[in-house]
């Protein structure tokens, strides 16, 4: 025992000067050649992951041109903790049907290429990286297009003897239509096609003119998609906190578009460099992809068509509709789910979304965040292809006119957010919430100038106590826009601190100026127990229901309890708090208990609020239909002293 206090005591003492938790480290391999626009996307990735996490991450970028076996062998023993694997090694290895995205002639550009990733395949290539490994985002590289004969339909590969790097699957659907395909090493290949042992090599123009080879054809269209994928061994992800996740996941997906925006740029300039050296232009004939249909499907080793199936109509939607929405429509538009804020950190302007609000403390300034959503995520995951997409300032009046023109009786989410969040990871967290809670009105955040780093924790403290005045004035611009506004406010962590306070101040001033809650809910609160306790009636009162979520395997409370020498009221265990007319949900039993590693780190368990699907599934009841616990799914009830609190059950996790 007393070994674990002196461990736990260091853990808290290490966090607080930035030795422990505030320094993860990530190594990202890279086995691209330099100057490709996977490599520059990967260089992108530190750049805005080292701004983005500034003072609690280190990331080194590694790169050695190697198979990608040898990558994925070096993710499993722990001596990098992501890298980048072609679509290829994961559709030999894991997932054949996959290998849709090696048919040849299938996709005309990489736009269709991104559409069928977005809409069908990108969480099955991003779950199908194999065992033990993470799937974090996908990019595309670019389109081989150059050959040594005149490749313009399927029937011109009979009688080619073709080098390709495609996966068996994808090799066989093009020996299906008549090739005779060769998988050497790229030297080795290259060498054989000067002497004639193959008729024609599949490059990306960028691939053919680094390695000068003779006079050829470049195709006006596209051959195959060069898709690569970003991963982490399943351990490393595990042991990275929550933010660091979502940041991370974030960011891949942001630079993700920038690599396309490469790739095109790279096989232009490279088109007119290979066209000035006496390449050919050949006009793709291939409008249908019907015949590479027919090869796929007498692939007998093939999983599935599913993905098949679902990609030919829309390829064909998308060659025969245009684009309906137009540059500067500032519409949500499908997969968009806007934000409202408020914040009082300073706004730091600049073309960047993702940096226009730093740390420091500002006016309080209100706006409409917009995030593209990943519309394959799942309830409670960390939105892997989920990025920030745009920020747009309002004035007050702006803002509850938005709140206003909302039809109907709406029920919406007011987010206040703990520590370690930085202004983009508390919005995307408010994003996620909304769409998995899945409530009518537009969602709300409230965003003080947390700085967003582990060493920070007592600095927050101060600077969360600040905001209590500009919380306050937002409550108060709540209550005057409409009367049969909805509103449940979930705070978690440090934040449950500044709406403790702030509705306790308000009620004992003015009440009638505070906003009716439906619900106040309070997740792994931050809070002195005798605190919370003694500020309890304020609470009961601002609202028709107070939940508190308290769980015994919350790391960073186990910490901060440390530090204060007293217990927090998000913590289970023998001293939960238990009050009278406030629903006390213990939900221990629906979670896992961390490891010791995970506990010395102060993490573990704080976060279920967004991670867990049963946590999630009981916020749904409460919110979407003012459910009592004893009518929401998988909660038992207990006693203690004759005042009921209400346990999750394990088996709805």
């Amino acid at each position: 025992m007393i070994v674990r206090v002196v461990l736990a005591t260091f853990a808290v003492w290490a966090s607080l000067n930035g030795i422990a938790s505030a320094q993860v480290k990530l190594r990202l391999i890279q086995p691209y050649p330099a100057g490709t626009p996977i490599d520059l996307g990967a260089t992108a990735l530190v750049s805005s992951l080292e701004k983005r996490l500034s003072g609690t991450a280190t990331i080194e970028l590694i790169r050695v041109q190697m198979p990608a076996q040898e990558v994925a062998g070096i993710l499993a023993t722990g001596q990098a903790d992501m890298g980048l694997l072609p679509s290829t090694f994961i559709a030999s290895t894991t997932s054949s049907s996959l290998s849709l995205f090696d048919l040849p002639f299938l996709f005309k550009t990489l736009s269709e290429v991104a559409a069928v990733q977005d809409r069908y395949v990108g969480e099955a290539l991003l779950s199908s990286v194999g065992p033990n490994m993470v799937g974090i985002s996908y990019w595309n590289g670019g389109m081989t297009n150059v050959f040594g004969r005149v490749l313009s339909k399927p029937s011109d590969l009979r009688e080619a003897k073709l080098f390709t790097t495609v996966s068996r699957e994808g090799a066989l659907a093009a020996e299906a239509l008549g090739a005779a395909t060769s998988r050497l090493a790229q030297g080795e290949a290259i060498a054989a096609f000067r002497s004639g042992a193959l008729n024609t090599a599949e490059l990306s123009p960028t691939a053919a003119l680094r390695l000068a080879i003779a006079p050829t054809y470049i195709s006006d269209e596209s051959y195959r998609p060069l898709v690569s994928v970003l991963v982490s061994s399943e351990r490393s992800w595990n042991q990275l906190p929550f933010r660091v996740q979502t940041v991370l996941a974030t960011e891949a997906r942001n630079v993700a578009a920038s690599v396309t925006s490469e790739a095109v740029r790279q096989d232009a300039v490279a088109n007119r460099a290979l066209s000035e050296k006496g390449f050919k232009l050949v006009r793709m004939e291939v409008t249908s992809p019907d015949e590479v249909e027919r090869a796929w499907r007498s692939v007998p080793s093939v999983e599935s068509t599913g993905y098949l199936n679902a990609t030919l109509p829309l390829l064909k939607e998308l060659r025969e509709t245009p684009p309906n929405r137009q540059r500067g429509d500032t519409s949500p538009g499908p997969g968009v789910r806007e934000i409202l804020f408020a914040t009082d950190r300073v706004d730091e302007g600049g073309n960047d979304p993702a940096l226009r609000f730093g740390s420091a403390r500002g006016p309080l300034r209100y706006g409409v965040a917009r995030f593209a959503l990943d519309p394959s995520r799942r309830v409670a995951g960390p939105g892997l292809g989920t990025s920030l997409a745009s920020i747009d300032l309002l004035d007050e009046e702006g803002f509850t006119r938005r709140l206003r023109a909302a039809g109907g009786s709406a029920a919406t989410l007011l987010f206040v957010h703990g520590y370690y969040n930085g202004f983009v990871d508390a919005a995307l967290t408010a994003a996620l919430l909304a769409d998995d809670l899945k409530l009518s009105g537009t969602p709300m955040m409230f965003s003080w100038p947390s700085a967003g780093a582990a060493p920070s924790y007592a600095a927050d403290e101060d600077e969360v106590r600040l905001s209590r005045d500009n919380f306050e004035r937002v409550l108060k611009t709540l209550a005057t826009v409409r009367s049969d506004l909805k509103l449940n406010v979930l705070a978690h962590s440090m934040g449950s601190r500044l709406v403790v306070t702030s509705l306790e101040h308000l009620y004992d001033n003015s009440a009638a100026n505070v906003p009716s809650l439906s619900n106040l809910i309070f997740a792994a609160p931050d809070v002195y127990t005798a605190e919370f306790r003694l500020r309890a009636d304020a609470l009961k009162k601002s609202a028709r229901r107070v939940t508190l979520y308290a769980s015994e395997h919350d790391g960073a409370l186990a910490c901060s309890s440390l530090i204060h020498r007293n217990s927090r009221a998000g913590q289970a265990g023998d001293e939960m708090l238990v009050i009278a007319g406030i629903d006390t949900v213990d939900t221990s039993p629906a979670e896992r208990a961390p490891g010791w590693l995970t506990r010395l780190r102060c993490t573990g368990s704080h976060s279920y609020v967004m991670r867990n699907n049963a946590v999630q599934n009981d916020l749904h009841s409460l919110t979407s239909f003012d459910a009592a616990p004893d009518q929401r799914h998988g909660l038992q009830r207990v006693n203690r002293a004759g005042t009921p609190y209400w346990r999750l059950d394990a088996g709805s996790r």
